[in-house]
């Protein structure tokens, strides 16, 4: 999902700092690749468009 101030700095600035760092891409999650890199399960679903309801655990 993109807002429309998204990309305005000063609108930016006045989000949480949760928003603010969320991934926006799957290239953002840092420390996943044994998940997230091509050809992974979950990369496949998801480029796929067949993405099921996941619970993920752990820290």
């Amino acid at each position: 999902m993109r807002w429309s101030n998204q990309d305005n700095p000063k609108a930016r600035g006045r989000q949480p700092l949760a928003y603010r760092m969320m991934p926006r891409t799957l290239a953002d999650f840092i420390g996943q690749r044994h998940i997230l890199e091509e050809g992974k399960m979950l990369w496949r679903m998801i480029t796929a468009d067949r993405l099921a309801s996941l619970i993920f655990f752990g820290p």
